[in-house]
């Protein structure tokens, strides 16, 4: 829904399916549309039918494909006259700030990845990272921030509160993985670890579950199916969340995994790699555990911690991980620093 003389901001991306950048822009744009703006989520190129955009028809945000080109990119600036242009990801980001800045059109960069890409990805990343200076930027987390430049900004990405919950009440748990079935995210450490630990008694009552698509997802398959459960992309996570009773997050690299921001708004602790914000959002024994990168001895004995845990203490985890999403990581508690760093960048935020 277009507001009538408010300014208007556009999400520009290059995505061609739903992953953690895309469910961020997906709230920031809901929590702009709150307050007022006009918000419109602009793709670079046609990758052909983006799951992406159900979600968000479903949630109301406009959105438009360009055809993947800066000509393209520049004339639809200059044609639709954005006040701000805020781009995620290295594509967005380099071609973006430069069509921006030809159109002297306001411009702001958020980096959200915590890993380096194979080549040629990893030379886009960098050009990406030294470019940054052309706009104000923004870094998920604080490896990410000593990249960029320096007067760049720290904001954690943030996440609505369901009103559905876990439910720790349940006899049956299931721990679970959400991300990318590639190196980086540690989808092959999770399926070790279910290996390792499915046949101990104390895991008779649990199970294994896997959420997401990628290049290492048929290998796992072939190999893991006995006793992991695997359920390949998801379009949409609200009905899935609520039965998910841990979160396991291996990773070896990341910035800041919107999936435990999620995972802990319903409730769900998080067992996860010592990597990127991490450390800043979970709080070791109160809302989930951290161990070092590939350290699967640790991660074991932290899941085991969890379901060795009474209902009483499982509740107390449920309730801690909630109050942390309240208390630090709504959309609407950021949207007032977003605004100054929008303001950084010439944009006249509304009156």
């Amino acid at each position: 829904m277009t507001t009538i003389n408010q300014p208007t901001i556009w999400q520009l991306i290059d995505s061609s399916t739903i992953g953690g950048i895309e469910r961020h822009i997906e709230m920031l744009a809901g929590g702009l549309q709150y307050t007022g703006y006009n918000c419109v989520v602009m793709l670079y190129d046609d990758h052909g039918k983006n799951p992406w955009f159900k979600q968000l028809e479903a949630a109301h945000i406009p959105y438009h494909v360009l055809g993947g080109t800066t000509r393209d990119l520049y004339k639809a600036i200059k044609s639709k006259k954005p006040d701000l242009i805020h781009t995620h990801g290295y594509k967005a980001g380099i071609l973006g700030r430069a069509a921006a800045r030809l159109s002297k059109t306001p411009v702001v960069s958020t980096f959200h990845s915590g890993e380096r890409g194979a080549f040629p990805v990893s030379m886009y990343q960098y050009l990406d990272e030294m470019s940054a200076f052309l706009a104000p930027a923004i870094a998920v987390s604080k490896p990410i921030l000593k990249k960029l430049p320096l007067g760049s900004d720290l904001m954690h990405n943030f996440v609505t509160m369901p009103a559905c919950a876990s439910d720790v009440t349940s006899p049956n748990s299931r721990i679970g993985f959400v991300g990318r079935f590639s190196p980086e995210k540690g989808p092959d450490h999770f399926c070790a670890l279910a290996k390792g630990l499915c046949d101990m008694p104390e895991f008779e009552r649990v199970s294994w579950h896997a959420y997401g698509d990628g290049p290492m997802l048929a290998d796992l398959k072939k190999s893991s199916s006995d006793h992991v459960t695997f359920h390949g992309m998801q379009t949409d996570m609200t009905d899935i969340w609520p039965t998910l009773d841990l979160l396991v997050i291996p990773s070896r690299a990341e910035g800041l995994p919107l999936a435990a921001l999620e995972a802990f708004s319903h409730g769900i602790p998080v067992v996860a790699a010592k990597l990127g914000a991490l450390p800043d959002v979970i709080k070791h024994g109160d809302t989930g555990w951290l161990f070092k990168a590939g350290d699967m001895e640790t991660a074991t004995r932290h899941i085991t911690q969890w379901v060795d845990k009474s209902t009483t203490q499982k509740t107390a985890m449920f309730t801690a991980c909630r109050e942390t999403i309240r208390n630090n990581f709504l959309v609407e508690s950021r949207l007032e620093k977003l605004f100054q760093i929008y303001k950084k960048s010439g944009f006249k935020a509304a009156a």
